[in-house]
């Protein structure tokens, strides 16, 4: 199950895959009401030798809920 749920840095997503997985993040302070993820030169394209053909920047803004939330899982499993 990690190995579809972790990063592999060096692993190119090609057109038509798909990955779902989760991003993990130090504890942040109670006070903060909102984090910005911000993506430089992400490849959208590789040319014919493998290297980066079309990249952008992107970001992507959260809204940051923090609490306790109950659950009935066993967090054994």
């Amino acid at each position: 199950m990690i190995y579809k749920t972790a990063f592999h840095r060096f692993r190119p997503v090609f057109r038509g895959d798909k990955r779902s997985g989760k991003l993990a993040f130090a504890i942040i302070s109670q006070d903060v009401k909102s984090v910005t993820l911000s993506v430089q030169d992400f490849i959208l394209a590789f040319n014919p030798s493998g290297g980066a053909e079309s990249t952008i920047d992107f970001e992507c803004k959260f809204d940051v809920k923090q609490g306790i939330v109950k659950t009935e899982l066993d967090p054994l499993y």
